[in-house]
């Protein structure tokens, strides 16, 4: 068992429904190149991030903000790494999902369980 979530992410009118591996390694929410182009993102008006490193090395990546719709949850805004090609999963990550989500996943249990953060902390 993986800690796959479905959402719905949307852009303007457009809307995809996808399975997000919700990562506590990696530091930013990732969007594919291809899920980006269905959404009608544009890619030479996004703003450009530069690469990313580890696993995604070397990979160019624009900015996205989508609005993302999980489960009975209100939706919201998130910031995504779009990456220049479909390598990648969509993936949620530190920045700024799990900021805004307390998930608990236990493959042994087969549980996982995601709620909204009920108070931020102060560092």
């Amino acid at each position: 068992m993986m800690p796959l979530l479905p959402v719905g992410l949307s852009a303007a009118s457009t809307h995809v429904q996808v399975y997000a591996l919700v990562d506590t390694g990696s530091p930013a929410n990732v969007l594919p190149r291809g899920i980006g182009d269905r959404l009608g993102l544009a890619w030479h008006q996004a703003e450009h991030l530069g690469v990313l490193g580890g696993a995604l090395s070397g990979l160019e990546m624009r900015a996205a903000l989508l609005r993302a719709h999980i489960q009975s949850l209100d939706a919201v805004t998130l910031a995504f790494a779009w990456a220049g090609n479909d390598l990648p999963p969509v993936i949620l990550g530190q920045y700024d999902f799990l900021q805004r989500f307390r998930a608990c996943f236990s493959a042994a249990e087969m549980a996982f369980d995601l709620r909204p953060q009920t108070a931020m902390r102060k560092p």
